[in-house]
């Protein structure tokens, strides 16, 4: 839980050097605050956060913080809008994979949704040493990975549950 809240209080007080000294060298982030894109790896990660430090509010207030087997999820209102952050941490206790926006509402998913909508896999297209997001997502890596092989020529990566599962690393 101190990773959620060290991380929390670095994001709100735009200390950047203290922030990277969080996460481990390839950790994956997945924004969905004011942008939608993935960030895997330090230097994509600290070339990140800048823009979003305009993003933040003057006033930061913690809403709920929850511990978990491998890391934590800490809410917050930044101006008057709920954020939730969940972080996933390596042995060595820095964050390897957080997941950054708006939490997900019951009401927003269809109670008859089917596992594949639930869990769905995206296609990533790194740019300038940032995963975005391609398309919509696909209910199989069979499917995602039909749509990169008939994709340009690029640099890819299939996201679901917030890990790069293809390539495997």
């Amino acid at each position: 839980m101190a990773a959620a809240i060290d991380w929390l209080d670095a994001y709100r007080s735009r200390d950047l050097d203290t922030l990277m000294s969080l996460f481990g060298d390839e950790a994956i982030l997945e924004c969905t605050c004011c942008v939608s894109e993935t960030v895997v790896g330090k230097e994509p990660l600290r070339a990140f956060w800048p823009e979003r430090f305009k993003d933040c509010g003057v006033s930061i207030e913690v809403h709920d913080l929850v511990p978990e087997s491998d890391g934590a999820s800490i809410s917050y209102i930044a101006r008057d809008e709920l954020v939730m952050a969940t972080l996933k941490l390596a042995p060595d206790g820095k964050i390897a994979f957080m997941r950054w926006g708006r939490p997900p509402m019951l009401s927003e998913k269809p109670l008859d949704a089917p596992i594949d909508e639930e869990f769905p896999f995206f296609v990533l297209e790194r740019i300038d040493g940032i995963y975005r997001d391609l398309l919509s997502p696909f209910g199989s890596l069979n499917e995602a990975l039909s749509n990169v092989k008939n994709s340009p020529p690029g640099e890819y990566a299939i996201l679901h549950l917030g890990e790069i599962v293809w390539p495997q690393r």
